[in-house]
């Protein structure tokens, strides 16, 4: 665009000169010629535009500069006939807002105006304003006074066009940082920036003493526009003031402040920031939301959540697998409104709803969903009911996995056993090899299934340096091969008050501090090879037997898998 002094003078304005509180300002070249200075009163020298609706003759034209952003107040008087008063920028930008930014005079009156200017230089026209197109006569009139006052802007703007005024120029601010500015006369909106961390609530205080009415708007990282309220003054008393609180995703915002029928003046605002303490698992930002299924965050059960439904989204989705059919429970606190929370299968068809309710400050669910559900692949999706944002914690108890036969578990102590049967398992191995004493339990429960222990494991105690007490419950039927071997510290093995039927290959050999083994000879059918060798002969071996020909039998065996014949010793029993 042309500048101003180009378009519209035949001879160049002189510029203005800021000198401690003085603000110079001269009319064009003329026989009207005139000086006016900062806050002094001029004597009535009259200026003098003719009828240019008639005469087609230049009007006066004013130029001022001042050195920051404030208030410039114009005075003029009008003693003949009308005149008016036009302001335009460096830029030749005529700043009208529908003729209210124009100055009116008529005969004999003295008015004023004030302009909310940004630091740069200016001009002032002066026209006849006479309606009386075949008037001959000339509008008389004097500049008064031309005021500049200084305001504190947090963000000094400056006209030629180095501001806040576009998105991609926002000044950078935090939370907790109060904010002064202004929208100066022919400024639309000032833009500012800031970036969240991490999810949680915004809280924003906005007010103008000058501004009748005002648009405050938040944009995303987008520029789109996820916020918006017009603030008005009531009946134009008072301040314009909003507080408002958004719960917001992590991620970078621009705030707007907007003016409204292109008034002016100064403004201020503050924000505050409460983090929302998503859980990491669920944690979301702009850039990276839970909002669909394919951006599903991946649950566990039985394991609580806290997380946000912000105002830039519509819904969370949570992902989690059910490995037993059954009911899952949901068990939701939150404080928005409203809220619904659904389960949808693997397609994204909901299979169970709730809708819910604030009640007595917060919002409860605590239920099992209607039907049960399959093994398989599922969400959950918790969503705004009428737009209702906040704060949530959640926890999916799903049911618990049906043992299958041949899972390996640990009970409560850490013991590892292997599911054999519905009702049997065998005992796998300790909790570490460290212990010194073991105990094999008759029975173990695991995940609420109670199990009777029929066996022990080969290689269950293999090499463990620092057994040396092991108590073997009256269920075991099968000590595997190489259960106990190299067991070194073990000291005693009673096997006799147990269901032991079989005796594996090599199963106490190298128990070389063994010198007390009990069997019980009435359930014994099986000693595998090596099974009793140990190398130690202070060894007592005692074989419960019914009777002698029980025992010999139990003996022959023994010897075969390595015993002493003569370390045998019975024990008549008929259990």
């Amino acid at each position: 665009m042309r500048r101003l002094g180009l378009k519209l003078l035949t001879a160049a304005c002189c510029v203005s000169a800021f000198l401690g509180s003085s603000l110079t300002v001269q009319a064009n070249e003329g026989p009207n010629s005139q000086t006016f200075v900062l806050d002094q009163n001029h004597p009535f020298s009259t200026g003098v535009v003719t009828n240019r609706r008639f005469q087609k003759d230049p009007a006066d034209v004013y130029r001022f500069t001042i050195p920051s952003s404030g208030k410039v107040t114009l005075t003029a008087e009008c003693k003949d006939f009308s005149a008016r008063f036009k302001l335009y920028d460096d830029y030749g930008i005529l700043y009208d807002n529908s003729g209210e930014d124009t100055l009116y005079v008529d005969k004999p009156d003295t008015k004023s105006t004030t302009y909310s200017l940004d630091k740069g230089s200016y001009y002032f026209i002066g026209e006849d304003n006479s309606w009386e197109m075949a008037r001959n006569d000339d509008a008389k009139y004097a500049i008064r006074s031309l005021k500049f006052t200084p305001v504190d802007e947090s963000f000094p703007e400056v006209q030629d066009g180095k501001g806040n005024n576009i998105i991609d120029e926002a000044n950078e601010i935090t939370p907790g940082m109060d904010v002064n500015g202004m929208l100066a006369s022919g400024e639309a909106r000032d833009y500012y920036k800031f970036t969240l961390a991490e999810s949680g609530r915004l809280t924003m205080i906005a007010k103008s003493a000058e501004l009748e009415r005002f648009d405050f708007s938040l944009l995303n990282e987008n520029g789109t526009n996820i916020y918006k309220r017009t603030v008005s003054r009531n009946n134009g008393i008072g301040n314009a003031t909003l507080k408002d609180s958004l719960d917001l995703l992590a991620g970078t915002y621009y705030v707007c402040f907007e003016s409204v029928w292109n008034r002016h003046g100064l403004y201020d605002f503050s924000t505050s920031f409460n983090p929302s303490g998503e859980s990491l698992e669920v944690r979301e930002s702009t850039s990276e939301m839970n909002d669909s299924l394919d951006n599903a965050a991946t649950i566990q059960s039985d394991k609580e959540y806290y997380a946000q439904l912000g105002q830039n989204e519509e819904s969370d989705f949570y992902e989690f697998t059910m490995i037993s059919q059954g009911k899952p429970h949901l068990y939701f606190k939150g404080d928005m409104e409203n809220v619904s929370a659904s389960i949808l299968n693997a397609a994204g068809v909901s299979v169970w709803t709730v809708n819910n309710y604030l009640s007595s400050g917060v919002n409860v669910i605590d239920k099992d969903s209607d039907n049960a559900l399959d093994i398989g692949t599922y969400y959950l999706k918790v969503a705004k009911n009428y737009e209702s944002t906040g704060n949530y914690k959640f926890k999916l108890t799903l049911p618990a996995r049906q043992n299958q036969k041949g899972d390996v578990l640990s009970d409560a102590k850490g013991n590892v056993y292997k599911i054999t049967s519905a009702t049997t398992v065998t005992y796998v191995k300790p909790k570490n090899k460290n212990q010194t004493s073991v105990k094999v339990p008759n029975t173990v429960t695991l995940n609420k299934v109670k199990y009777k222990v029929t066996a022990i494991s080969a290689k269950a105690f293999k090499d463990n340096k620092k057994l040396t007490t092991l108590t073997v419950g009256k269920n075991v039927a099968t000590i595997g091969d190489s259960a106990l071997q190299g067991a070194a510290k073990l000291k005693k093995l009673d096997l006799s008050k147990t269901n032991v039927k079989t005796i594996g290959k090599n199963a106490v050999n190298g128990c070389k501090a063994l010198t007390d083994l009990k069997i019980n000879g009435n359930k014994v059918k099986t000693i595998k090879t090596g099974a009793l060798k140990s190398g130690n002969k202070k060894r007592t071996i005692t074989i419960l037997a019914k009777n002698q020909k029980t025992f010999d039998t139990v003996v022959n065996k023994a010897v075969k898998a390595g015993a002493a014949k003569k370390s045998c010793k019975m024990k008549k029993s008929s259990k």
